[in-house]
């Protein structure tokens, strides 16, 4: 990709989505760039299961760590750099294990592992021999242990068709379906938590939840726990309007008011609550 740094962005469910594998891959790749808008990064890119995505500076890493963390879809991802695989095998992990050493050297740790995907089953070498060679070559420069338990330190190694990507850090990510792969749902948000943790529940299943609040007079306190919603995965949807939902008991007059249509909620969820048959978290 020719940048110095690159973002290696991996996902775990949708690889089992069959032939409905690529439209999943499309809306995971829409919100990535949605998330990462107006940041320093180059342009997305699919490889061997994963996405990979050029940071031009490096000190917009904690911003661009952080906006990726809430994208659900992404089961990790990791900042790395990448290193050409072509010619002989022993060769290329041998400037494989040079680009590792010179990124080590400002590094203390007193325990390593690396861990190898290989992607690319042509690459002759398979992956326990490459975790081999690379934690002999670390180690010989290093003296520190090797713990594949609980190393200090992991260094992750994705070996992909002619190049290869390290990284020392690897960053969980929000996990599940991207958002917007399974339809739009509507969120009343009441005054607990209850509401909020399953509207994030529904998100991560794929979700694009617009957020509402059911209570009137408590439109600050709701926007407040509307917003992060919001800005997970992607944003809210354009026409949303937060407010609160007419009374099932109330008029078209009451409605317009709010600017909502009489018929946008069946029912509150505060009568439900009310009636004794809403949880207790939200009454």
């Amino acid at each position: 990709m020719g940048a110095a740094h690159v973002i290696v962005l991996r996902y775990h469910e949708i690889a089992l989505k069959g032939r409905n594998r690529p439209f999943f891959v499309r809306r995971l790749s829409d919100n990535v760039r949605r998330a990462t808008a107006g940041l320093p990064v180059g342009a997305l890119a699919r490889a061997s299961a994963r996405l990979l995505l050029p940071l031009d500076d490096l000190a917009a890493w904690p911003e661009t760590r952080g906006r990726l963390a809430r994208v659900f879809g992404l089961a990790n991802f990791s900042l790395a750099h990448e290193v050409a695989l072509g010619g002989e095998p022993d060769a290329a992990l041998d400037r494989l294990g040079a680009a590792i050493l010179a990124r080590l050297s400002a590094v203390s740790m007193s325990s390593f592992r690396v861990l190898t995907k290989r992607a690319d089953k042509r690459f002759p070498l398979p992956s326990p021999e490459v975790n081999r060679r690379l934690g002999r070559t670390i180690q010989e420069a290093t003296r520190a242990r090797v713990d594949l338990d609980h190393a200090a330190l992991t260094v992750a190694v994705d070996i992909l068709p002619g190049r290869a990507f390290f990284a020392l850090e690897k960053v969980a990510g929000a996990g599940g379906l991207p958002v917007g792969t399974s339809g739009r749902v509507l969120a009343l948000l009441s005054g607990g938590i209850d509401s909020p943790v399953a509207a994030w529940r529904m998100m991560r299943r794929g979700c694009a939840v617009v957020p509402r609040s059911d209570e009137p007079g408590e439109g600050a306190a709701h926007r407040c726990r509307a917003r992060p919603l919001g800005a997970r995965g992607r944003p809210a949807p354009r026409r949303l309007r937060r407010g609160a939902a007419p009374d099932r008991r109330g008029d078209r007059a009451s409605a317009a008011r709010r600017s909502l249509p009489a018929d946008d909620v069946p029912h509150r969820r505060g009568d439900r609550a009310r009636d004794g048959r809403g949880g207790a978290g939200d009454r």
